[in-house]
């Protein structure tokens, strides 16, 4: 299989709709990234995060894309994570880490590069980028994005 395809579905979302979907439902979200502090340790520059919606798998908008990966990637037998990655300013970048399990990447909004052991992918809407446990990488906005991610998490049952 292919690391990275170009085109690989036709799935969009938008800020506002993903905002829907986030008033509809509870869903946990943090900031991922590093952020601002002032002298009195208030967050300031929060707009410069990363932030992760949590466990959004399960909602129906995803269910498609999700069968579709499944199918494609022959993921069966596993358990699934689903998060949105929200970026919101041009440079915003994830911390460069690594996974105990591979990860499947899907853009749903905007443009993000990613660095995948010092190789770069640029991600556009509808694009695909596999992570394999272990590879280290790193996001970095290039364009305002909503990124979709499935963990097969094959370290925990």
């Amino acid at each position: 299989m292919k690391k990275f395809i170009k085109n690989f579905d036709n799935l969009t979302l938008d800020f506002n709709s993903f905002f829907e979907i986030m008033s509809e439902n509870n869903y946990t979200s943090l900031m991922k990234s590093r952020y601002i502090l002032d002298q009195n340790d208030k967050v300031i520059e929060v707009f410069k995060g990363t932030f992760c919606v949590e466990n959004i798998h399960a909602n129906e908008f995803f269910k498609d894309l999700i069968q579709k990966l499944v199918d494609t990637y022959q993921l069966t037998n596993v358990k699934l994570d689903g998060y949105v990655f929200l970026s919101f300013l041009q440079g915003n970048s994830g911390r460069v880490h690594k996974d105990p399990y591979d990860v499947y990447l899907y853009n749903l909004f905007g443009e993000t590069m990613y660095v995948v052991d010092k190789e770069k992918y640029i991600l556009e809407k509808g694009d695909l980028l596999q992570i394999k446990e272990g590879e280290i990488h790193q996001s970095i906005t290039i364009k305002p994005r909503l990124t979709f991610s499935l963990g097969v998490r094959k370290d925990i049952e």
